[in-house]
């Protein structure tokens, strides 16, 4: 599913091919109308700029794993994505609700 494209890049969530499920894009139709607004807005900007937003808005994991930090009221919401041949991938998205991300180690 390409969500925003412009001269640049794709925006696209993760699919997973066996069962067609698309968990970021599921897990936003569950939010509240403003909630998932403002995650839009913050997707729209993402693609616009490209990585180089400023250090609070954007966080380097681990590789090639970025993190999107997106603050409404009192939530914290997280996007996990990386870039790969001029698209942007949405992975994975959460509410916040540690003090630190903790980063699994998958082997």
């Amino acid at each position: 599913m390409i969500l925003f494209n412009n001269k640049r890049y794709k925006l696209v969530f993760y699919q997973n091919f066996r069962t067609k499920e698309k968990p970021v894009d599921n897990y936003l139709n569950r939010l509240g109308k403003k909630e998932r607004a403002k995650i839009i807005k913050y997707l729209e900007f993402l693609i616009s700029v490209d990585n180089s937003l400023t250090f609070h808005l954007v966080k380097h994991i681990r590789d090639k794993i970025w993190e999107l930090r997106i603050d409404f009221s009192n939530k914290r919401f997280r996007l996990m994505y990386f870039i790969l041949d001029k698209q942007i991938v949405i992975l994975h998205i959460f509410l916040k609700k540690l003090p630190k991300l903790q980063i699994l180690k998958y082997q």
